[in-house]
């Protein structure tokens, strides 16, 4: 899954729950942490957004050129394109 394109999507989806910059920026962080070591799971912008700390992104199966997860707590689908 290609990271930058999901990246892009996820923190359209955080803005339009409402999140501040501040907070926006505070899911940056998490989002970088998460990328640079394997054992931080990607942050999701609902909960993260909610201030559930619990939140975290799991892959699913997608078509080809797309990219899908899930959130493991709230239950939330993410779909996006996947250009690599």
């Amino acid at each position: 899954m290609a990271l930058e394109y999901m990246h892009e999507e996820l923190l359209k989806q955080l803005m339009s729950y409402g999140a501040n910059n501040a907070k926006q920026n505070a899911w940056e962080v998490q989002w970088r942490e998460a990328v640079a070591s394997a054992g931080h799971p990607l942050p999701c912008p609902k909960c993260f957004n909610d201030d559930l700390a619990t939140g975290h992104l799991q892959p699913l199966p997608a078509e080809p050129k797309r990219a899908r997860c899930k959130c493991s707590s709230c239950k939330t689908y993410f779909e996006c394109p996947d250009e690599d």
